[in-house]
């Protein structure tokens, strides 16, 4: 039979790498909807050049690119 301090010891890891976990996904949760909202901004331009003039002149402007490049201006 284990003795109190030996639970206590146990309960005390198992918060602690439960506090680790829990702040990675809350981080990985912000890390989406930062993306993704990016996107929605990356998604708008896009479109708007797609149906107005595009300034462009012919160079290919796919979403994908325009994200690329505008997670590097950061």
């Amino acid at each position: 039979m284990k003795s109190v301090d030996e639970i206590i010891n146990e309960l005390n890891h198992e918060i602690s790498e439960l506090k680790i976990l829990t702040h990675q996904a809350y981080q990985y949760s912000c890390y989406v909807e930062t993306d993704l909202s990016n996107f929605e901004v990356v998604k708008s331009k896009y479109i708007s050049n797609k149906n107005g003039k595009s300034s462009k002149g012919g160079k290919s402007t796919s979403p994908r690119f325009l994200k690329r490049r505008s997670s590097k201006n950061r």
